[in-house]
């Protein structure tokens, strides 16, 4: 690193590196946003140029005073490559040297003259303060001119705001304390409703868009969820839990009338467009309502599937098909399409791990001809885009940083609203004893399913890198990370352990491998093994338990299989997110709208598990380190997600434990450490905005 001169300036093509100033000038001459970190391995590269800089290099020269895993280097390439507009795959500047490090490959030229773009002077701050404040007053300008036009388009008129969105400056609607997400607007386009948790609890909130304040129009002490405008604008109709369960409500768009319950019991409503009907899920099917819940049907073409895909869907504007993600190829599902009324279901979008994946919430636009939705990707973050229902052609419509999500498209075509966030996913620790929590691993990549060793003593979960989807363990007192799975693009999740410890089962591409850890080996177990025909897999022994899907029968199954002799045996029921004892005798699980049950392996009879008479309702139950106890998930009577409850085996001492704070059911997984302790991974969407954007 000898060329350290204060007054040195590297060039390569357009871009230009100020190490004096720590700044890095784009091909327009604009400051690129780089985190300390990464500014400085671009540095430690660009001096090194023309030679390998090894990994152990790189690290003890960006943390020469602290222990860090390789990952942290991986994430600081990854972010620095998504900066220079390029991928690992099609390196223009940095080039990966597999199993030894990086070397910067562009072509380098040493400045000693400044570039015109350099930061102001001291003196000049009244130039700049005018400068900042024509900026501030055209913002201010922007949205008067918005919100003098909000409602005022006629249907259909104007160009679709979807296909010039490039060209657009989105607005920022709700720059107000907390979390705002699940933004909905009204059919006329005067109006905006979303979640805001600024009271505490999750409540739906709303705002003209013309002018006014933002004014809370639920309250009290349950959560409220995905809100949805009918139609005639009159109403919003959301979730929420109420004294006796899950359902779905409506509340005047104004606050009054007050909240009533119109479907006993239901998730996630979606208003069509144009017509007086919704959809709402209950986890699993989808079913179709009229616009005052009181006539509803499931939708029989909806196709039955395992993985973690959301159910959240999107009623087409002439309510004849409904949109959904389905868990497929992609570890959280792919979009499709499926009529209301006979028929079947039709695939839209492809994408595997290596494109990415989608994500959630997609919403129609007003012709019925085009959906919007967002898609994941590989190392984080997301990017809107849009597919046409009939050709399956489909484009970006959003690119670079951020995570937008949760699209709605204007009942006219000309305003599109969505939620950005970056969110932070955590594996968190907590104690029974007192509450207190301490974080074991932090990252901005997803990072999910995290499971406990035989021992208890490690996790094991997969995280969404840049490479792909890789698997890691750690050690419970948040020590000795390690990445077990290197492949580009990486098509690794699930993993689960063997009843040893010494080898762990997992996903790979589309079948189920074994890596032994001090042999380095790594097997194929079965083919065909995939979450879109067998998930929730978990091992004793040699024997597999998993739920199987036969798409073409509609038909499912919960399995036993022996790998050794290749005997199958059929559990009664699905047990779902299932755990085995110690001895390998029995099952703890439950099944989906009834409750926790204990099977018996060996005689496949199942037993629910029974407090005061009645059938104990919980999620995602796991066994006491002495299996005399089972903890598992409810909502908080708030009808937020989740708190830990304890019940011992024989259904006595029902109680509440502790509130997880985060936890979401989609996205989180639990369990319980060798000192019983509490661990579970969550994303931290703190930060999440809600922006606008709008044809003028």
């Amino acid at each position: 690193m000898s060329e350290l001169d204060s007054d040195s300036i590297f060039a390569f093509d357009d871009w230009r590196l100020i190490p004096a100033q720590r700044q890095l000038l784009d091909p327009d001459g604009k400051p690129a946003t780089l985190r300390a970190k990464v500014f400085d391995l671009l540095l430690y590269l660009v001096q090194e140029r023309g030679r390998v800089v090894e990994k152990t290099e790189l690290m003890q020269a960006l943390w020469p005073n602290a222990v860090v895993e390789e990952n942290n280097l991986n994430q600081a390439i990854s972010a620095l490559r998504q900066v220079l507009g390029e991928t690992a795959q099609a390196p223009r500047y940095v080039a990966t040297v597999t199993g030894r490090g990086y070397q910067f490959v562009g072509d380098v030229r040493v400045l000693d003259a400044r570039p015109a773009a350099t930061p102001r002077q001291p003196g000049s701050s009244m130039p700049m303060r005018i400068a900042l404040f024509a900026s501030a007053l055209a913002v201010v300008i922007a949205l008067a001119f918005f919100w003098s036009r909000a409602g005022d388009a006629p249907e259909s008129s104007g160009t679709p705001v979807i296909e010039q969105f490039s060209d657009l400056a989105p607005i920022l609607v709700t720059d107000f304390p907390g979390s705002q997400t699940e933004p909905t607007l009204s059919p006329d386009g005067t109006m905006i409703a979303w979640i805001s948790d600024l009271s505490g609890t999750p409540q739906i909130w709303v705002k003209n868009l013309q002018a006014g304040d933002p004014i809370q129009i639920t309250d009290g002490p349950y959560a409220a969820s995905s809100p949805t405008w009918t139609p005639d604008n009159s109403y919003i109709v959301y979730a929420r839990k109420g004294p006796d369960g899950r359902g779905i409500f409506r509340v005047g768009s104004l606050g009054t009338p007050e909240p009533q319950r119109i479907i006993q019991w239901g998730l996630d409503p979606s208003f069509s467009l144009k017509s007086n009907a919704f959809v709402f899920s209950t986890g699993y099917d989808i079913y179709k309502s009229s616009g005052d819940g009181k006539e509803y049907r499931k939708i029989d073409a909806v196709p039955i599937g395992g993985g973690f895909a959301s159910r959240s869907a999107a009623l087409s504007p002439d309510g004849t098909q409904v949109a959904f993600i389905h868990a497929d190829e992609g570890p959280l599902g792919n979009l499709w399409v499926a009529p209301v009324e006979g028929g079947e279901a039709h695939q839209l979008t492809s994408f595997t791990l290596e494109d990415g994946f989608v994500v959630d919430s997609p919403a129609w636009t007003p012709d019925g001809r085009n959906i919007v939705y967002s898609v994941g990707g590989r190392g984080g973050g997301s990017r809107l885009w849009q597919i046409a229902v009939d050709s399956g052609e489909a484009e970006p419509l959003t690119a670079g940083a951020g995570n937008p999500d949760q699209p709605i498209v204007s009942a006219d075509g000309q305003r599109l609203v969505y939620t950005d966030t970056r969110p932070t996913w955590r594996i968190t620790r907590v104690s029974l004893e007192d509450g207190k929590r301490s974080t074991l691993y932090e990252t901005r990549n997803i990072a999910v399913l995290p499971l406990a060793s035989p021992d208890r003593k490690e996790l094991v979960f997969f995280s969404m890198l840049p490479s792909g989807a890789q698997v890691f363990t750690i050690d419970t007192d948040g020590r000795d990370l390690k990445q077990l799975t290197f492949d580009e693009p990486g098509m690794n999740t699930l993993p689960f352990w063997a009843s040893d410890g010494r080898s762990i089962f997992y996903h790979r591409d589309r079948s189920l491998h074994r890596l032994f850890r001090d042999e380095g080996r790594d097997d194929k177990v079965l083919d065909d093994f995939h979450w879109s025909s067998r998930t929730w897999a978990l091992a004793h022994g040699e024997r597999l338990y998993f739920h199987e899907f036969d798409k073409a029968e509609g038909s499912q199954r919960a399995v036993i299989l022996d790998l050794e002799t290749g005997e199958e045996a059929t559990l009664p029921i699905m047990l779902v997110a299932a755990e085995w004892s110690a001895a390998g005798d029995e099952l703890l699980g439950f099944v989906r709208g009834d409750g926790i049950y204990i099977c018996n392996v060996g005689a496949l009879q199942c037993s629910p598990v029974v407090n005061a008479g009645e059938i104990v309702r919980g999620l995602r139950p796991k066994w006491s380190p002495d299996e005399r106890q089972i903890y598992y998930l409810r909502h908080s009577e708030k009808g937020e997600c989740c708190t830990l409850w304890g019940i011992n085996r024989d259904g006595t001492d029902n109680r509440e434990l502790v509130a997880l704070p985060g936890y979401e059911l989609k996205n989180s997984y639990f369990g319980v450490d060798h000192e019983g302790m509490i661990f579970y991974n969550h994303p931290d969407r703190s930060t999440a905005e809600i922006w606008l954007a709008a044809v003028e």
